[in-house]
């Protein structure tokens, strides 16, 4: 069986990190943003990724785990891409709740923002620059507890 990582991201950043892991570990990739329905028929483990924003997993993200019963049955990972602040273990959906979870770090990429979006994220962070705190050593990590999973 195969490995299939599935994301939802909102300015990049989860994107990023999932596409690294896709490309070290040579399994199949999607977006949860661009693809409504996803069979999980020829996969053994499922890796989600997620952005975090004000506290909530990205919708696109919820509502799969929702609609897919069947990923109770599969092996299952799950990374965060949020600030260190963010108590990540508690928004893994109990409906996963046998998920590993993982927590890559953040950015913020307020060149790149909505209004709203970049006015929040400049008062939380108080910095009206971009940030980049990805955690490069937690992606690696994660990376080789692959090494005998089957792509």
């Amino acid at each position: 069986m195969k490995t299939l990582v599935l994301y939802s991201s909102k300015y990049g950043t989860t994107k990023t990190c999932a596409e690294r892991i896709s490309k070290r570990l040579g399994c199949d990739i999607k977006s949860l943003d661009q693809e409504s329905f996803i069979s999980l028929d020829k996969y053994s483990h499922i890796i989600l990724g997620s952005s975090v924003y004000m506290g909530k997993l990205r919708k696109p993200l919820t509502d799969f785990i929702e609609k897919n019963p069947s990923l109770s049955d599969k092996d299952l990972s799950i990374f965060f891409c949020c600030n260190p602040e963010t108590d990540y273990q508690s928004l893994i959906p109990s409906k996963i709740n046998n998920a590993k979870a993982y927590h890559f770090g953040y950015e913020l990429k307020l060149t790149e923002m909505k209004f709203m979006d970049k006015f929040i994220s400049k008062m939380i962070a108080k910095t009206s620059e971009d940030v980049s705190k990805i955690n490069e050593n937690e992606i690696e990590k994660f990376i080789q507890t692959f090494k005998e999973v089957p792509n």
